[in-house]
């Protein structure tokens, strides 16, 4: 399969040696075809349905918005200490995250080839084959259903409990479960609204977000390095285990402090699910 760009008309050919039986040489002509994105979406059997509003780095802010470092530490971080604390919770970044950095090199990979709204559910119809691909995307696309649904909860729990401190730090007044209740709702609702309605404020709000969990995350580390009463040794910080949990088997107990850095490095596929709204997404998804 080549690509051949002239001027402003694509045309796509595909050449099959001829045989005895076949002699197939065939070109299509996409004149009304507008951008490489398009070319690769007509390739894989799809029209171009959705505005491509996405760039680069939008696409990136919107991923590093569903990972999001503050929303995965703060709901966990008091319960990582008691489950294991410094050291599961120090060492825990370094190999989940380094096992991480493995799959979502693969996944670009596969993104850049397949830059599909569809995402795993399409890539695992792809490469599992007229055999297993079926059945393959059938259970990719309902695990990644179900932690759809249940990172949609995690993160507007998270951010309904982040408003609860602030007011409860600024303003002394706890909320009831009642109120905490309808803020979480009220998250989830104004989350929803944007996502579906708001395409512009979607996209500025991309960049709005990596700024703010830059530079948030120097200021939340600085501001608590400058006003901690005492400041723990490096053996503490590095080898101390913690087990304030009923559970008698340490091993357990880090298993289960692991997922301070699990929970937090989820959500990179997003910027594949959002492929043909990005521009050049061979290139900006997988990036």
């Amino acid at each position: 399969l080549h690509y051949i760009m002239s001027d402003n008309c694509p045309i796509i050919q595909t050449n099959k040696r001829s045989s005895p039986k076949n002699n197939i040489n065939l070109s299509i002509d996409l004149t009304l075809q507008k951008t490489e994105d398009e070319i690769r979406l007509a390739v894989l059997g799809y029209a171009q349905e959705v505005k491509r509003i996405f760039s680069t780095f939008t696409n990136f802010g919107l991923a590093a918005s569903m990972i999001s470092v503050i929303l995965g530490i703060i709901p966990l971080y008091s319960y990582s200490l008691q489950t294991g604390g410094p050291v599961v919770m120090i060492w825990s970044w370094i190999v989940v995250g380094f096992f991480c950095f493995i799959l979502v090199a693969s996944l670009a990979e596969i993104c850049s080839a397949f830059p599909t709204m569809g995402a795993l559910y399409y890539w695992a119809f792809r490469l599992g084959g007229p055999r297993w691909g079926p059945f393959a995307s059938w259970t990719a696309g309902w695990c990644n259903l179900l932690g759809q649904i249940a990172g949609v909860a995690s993160g507007g729990y998270s951010g309904a409990q982040i408003i609860a401190n602030i007011v409860s730090l600024t303003q002394g007044y706890d909320f009831s479960d009642a109120e905490f209740l309808a803020v979480y709702a009220a998250v989830l609702i104004l989350a929803g609204v944007v996502n579906t309605f708001a395409e512009t404020l979607l996209t500025a709000l991309c960049y709005v977000s990596v700024i703010w969990h830059v530079v948030g995350v120097l200021i939340i580390v600085i501001w608590m390095l400058c006003t901690a009463p005492t400041l723990q040794n490096s053996s503490f910080v590095l080898s101390h285990f913690q087990n304030s949990t009923t559970f008698s088997s340490s091993s357990y107990v880090g298993l289960i402090g692991i997922l301070f850095a699990a929970s937090t490095f989820t959500g990179y596929d997003t910027a594949a699910h959002i492929a043909e709204e990005t521009t050049h997404s061979h290139k900006s998804s997988m990036a």
